[in-house]
């Protein structure tokens, strides 16, 4: 079935006629906008070269990078207008997903480059993963660092799909809006964001990388309408946000990918009204998703929503399903029974026996049917008796002016204790880590400061913002071991 990708290239080619003269993608770095007849004469170029370059292979898939700048970009779209598979490759993913499609039997066209096009052909008897070739090869695993492959074959389906069952349907969305994103593809969200938004016609800004107060400008200067961001982003706006904006045009900022801090979610629900805040929880499996927007939020503060074309129910030790109020692992029925969600279906998710699938996260229903989620264990950790949410001592240590970013993690563990630690990315040369030790004192119980807080340059965060526990653990456990910041 090719029907997907047809689809979206028969869309930009309508799009090409019909809306000529509408702005496609503003590129605000290099101070260009591409019209929609540019930017279907442009890709329909390149898609004809990356179509000639997978005739000598066969049965291949198309391998393109994480867009960061107009080329990029284009790529990607002449990518998703071939009725072929197309993976991305994260930027905290290196190699991986050109060696797992390998794994699987699967040829590579790698398309990083467009004047050297790289195929790469699996070795013998590799048996062929089915991958359908209107599928997305998408990198999970940015919480967990497993670094699994996704397929996803809902995004591109749609320019196909009735827009009532679309997600966007209850987000605020319009077509023809000007919108921005604050993440960017691989990250699911961002990539189905960026074809519907194309296959609606909208005019998408396209930041230099994300700089909070730039992206708060451009929000103004653009006259954005529809904004799709996650905590990480919201806290480093909050920072930048000094009133010099109005950010008037706003009808929908939506935010996911992680959990959101109540002072955070209350701080953005006031500034632009309750009505234009969203949240959404899923993942890149793409096995269900729940919705919430802020006036249901501050009855029920904390919750992730109710499923949207989605039955979510809690399941116990045992399999049982548990009553409102009990947690367990949060199941979910949204039509993908039976259907292969890795690339490798050795690591497929868990299912129950009517159907119902679960990534793992653990949390709870109220009476209502609102599902809550409860603090992933890689951010879970114990200090004499107590234990908090890594993420939350994070999102204190942000608040700070002279701190630009924060990862926290244990490096030595027992039963009840930890020696905890702190990665800062700093904001100026002035941050002293023994007045930030003090400033914390004030704001956390003495238990949960951290032993030591040590200057980094960078967290090991994907282009969602999404933190990688593990790779901030090796982080955080090496500079443990020299005692020193880098």
């Amino acid at each position: 079935m090719t029907l997907a990708a047809v689809d979206f290239d028969l869309r930009l080619k309508d799009l090409g006629v019909t809306g000529r003269d509408r702005q496609a993608l503003v590129f605000v770095e290099e101070g260009r906008a591409m019209s929609y007849d540019e930017l279907n004469s442009v890709t329909e170029g390149l898609k004809h070269e990356l179509m000639s370059g997978l005739s000598e292979l066969g049965p291949a898939c198309l391998l393109v990078d994480s867009p960061d700048g107009i080329g990029s970009y284009l790529l990607l779209v002449a990518a998703l207008r071939c009725p072929v598979p197309v993976a991305l490759r994260s930027r905290l993913d290196g190699d991986r997903t050109a060696e797992s499609l390998l794994r699987a039997g699967i040829a590579v066209l790698d398309a990083s480059q467009m004047g050297t096009l790289h195929a790469l052909s699996p070795g013998p008897g590799c048996a062929r993963e089915q991958v359908p070739p209107h599928a997305l090869v998408l990198p999970t695993g940015g919480t967990s660092g497993e670094g699994r492959r996704v397929i996803d074959v809902r995004t591109r389906m749609v320019p196909s799909q009735p827009r009532p069952l679309r997600l966007t349907s209850v987000l605020g969305w319009r077509p023809h809006q000007v919108q921005m994103m604050a993440s960017i593809p691989p990250h699911a969200s961002s990539m189905s964001f960026l074809v519907e938004g194309l296959a609606d016609g909208n005019t998408i800004v396209v930041p230099a990388g994300f700089r909070a107060s730039a992206f708060l400008e451009l929000i103004d200067e653009h006259q954005v309408r529809w904004i799709q961001s996650t905590p990480f982003h919201l806290r480093m706006m909050q920072k930048a946000d000094n009133g010099n904006v109005s950010l008037g045009s706003v009808r929908a900022l939506v935010h996911m990918s992680a959990r959101c801090a109540d002072d955070l979610k209350r701080y953005w629900i006031q500034r632009l009204g309750p009505e234009k805040v969203y949240e959404t929880y899923g993942s890149t499996e793409g096995v269900g998703v729940t919705v919430v927007d802020g006036n249901e939020w501050l009855e029920r503060p904390g919750t992730v929503g109710k499923g949207f074309f989605t039955k979510v129910r809690i399941v116990g030790p045992n399999g049982e399903t548990v009553p409102p109020g009990v947690q367990g692992t949060v199941y979910t029925s949204a039509g993908r029974r039976g259907a292969q969600v890795y690339l490798n279906s050795r690591g497929d998710v868990r299912r129950s026996a009517d159907g119902s699938v679960s990534v793992g996260d653990e949390g709870w229903l109220d009476p209502e049917g609102y599902l809550y989620l409860a603090p992933r264990s890689l951010s879970r950790i114990t200090v004499a008796g107590e234990t908090f949410d890594a993420e939350d001592l994070e999102s204190v240590l942000c608040d700070h002016p002279d701190v630009a970013d924060a990862g926290v993690c244990s490096v030595e563990r027992g039963e009840d204790w930890a020696r905890v630690i702190a990665l800062v990315v700093p904001e100026g040369e002035s941050l002293s880590e023994a007045e930030l030790r003090l400033w914390l004192r004030s704001r956390v119980t003495t238990a949960i400061v951290p032993r030591r807080i040590f200057r980094v340059a960078a967290l090991p965060r994907d282009g969602a913002g999404k933190m990688s526990r593990r790779r901030l653990q090796d982080l955080g456990e090496r500079l443990a071991s020299t005692g020193r910041s880098e």
